[in-house]
């Protein structure tokens, strides 16, 4: 990226210097940052408040979908095709 910004899918806006998230003083995902910590027994282990995606076993998931590395292809979390490896 030469200029404008760049805004993840949870709208944490990417900083290239004096990057505050995720380091030892504060761990804690965006999401807990904006809507706050969970009662114990239901931390998040992903920044999804929905937790993390079901993906076929094997597989990787990539923020979009998954990849399947037999296949060499990428999927909706559905498993619906969507793109060949680039």
């Amino acid at each position: 990226m030469i200029e404008g910004e760049y805004f993840f899918y949870d709208d944490l806006k990417f900083k290239d210097k004096d990057w505050d998230y995720c380091t030892i003083q504060d761990r804690r995902y965006y999401t807990e940052q904006m809507k706050g910590l969970r009662p114990d027994g239901k931390t998040l282990i992903c920044n999804d408040i929905n937790g993390p995606k079901n993906i076929p076993e094997g597989t990787y998931d990539i923020g979009d979908g998954f990849y399947d590395p037999t296949k060499r292809i990428i999927c909706k979390y559905d498993g619906e095709f969507k793109r060949d490896l680039e």
